[in-house]
């Protein structure tokens, strides 16, 4: 477990060997502001991937959240967020495509959400319903995430709330590395 987090590694017929310290990213996660903006403040290197973009069915549990109607458009949009040339982050989140017309064309394309709430003319919203989590992470989260075995992950999910309207823009899951945060 201790060389899969990074903090030893093999060389073949030597042992095993302390891979120095590990810096971990002291992030407020629930502050305003983007991911993104966050990461270029701390100096960290950082990319952002789009890494499934799709049109999801009828979901009661998430289209109860977002105040969405059984025939609308809601998209899934995940992002694989990498610092320092490692997989930190995934971040899930579920948009109607009543609050963004252009969704549909605009999805795969999408690393920033909280960019494209600005793009789409939306300035003043919030955070509500903010959950903080510690668990195990699926088999599927584990993979994109580049662990191996069972590996505990912080998660956060909220929606985001117009605040002139109360309208929910989206519904947002992130799971973070523990190791890296």
């Amino acid at each position: 477990r201790l060389k899969e987090l990074g903090y030893i590694y093999s060389l073949q017929g030597s042992g095993s060997f302390f891979a120095g310290r590990r810096e971990k990213i002291p992030l407020s996660m629930i502050s305003g502001g983007s991911f993104t903006q966050k990461m270029k403040e701390l100096g960290v290197p950082y990319e952002s991937k789009n890494i499934q973009a799709k049109r999801i069915g009828y979901n009661e549990p998430i289209f109860e959240c977002l105040k969405a109607e059984k025939g609308d458009a809601v998209w899934k949009i995940v992002l694989l967020r990498i610092l320092n040339g490692e997989p930190a982050a995934l971040h899930t989140r579920y948009l109607p495509e009543k609050y963004f017309p252009h969704l549909s064309r605009d999805a795969a394309a999408i690393t920033s959400s909280f960019a494209y709430l600005k793009q789409n003319g939306y300035e003043d919203f919030y955070s509500a319903d903010s959950q903080f989590t510690l668990g195990l992470l699926s088999k599927r989260e584990r993979q994109l995430l580049g662990l191996t075995g069972y590996a505990t992950a912080l998660t956060l999910s909220s929606k985001t709330i117009h605040r002139p309207d109360g309208a929910v823009l989206e519904l947002y899951h992130t799971v973070y590395r523990a190791d890296r945060f």
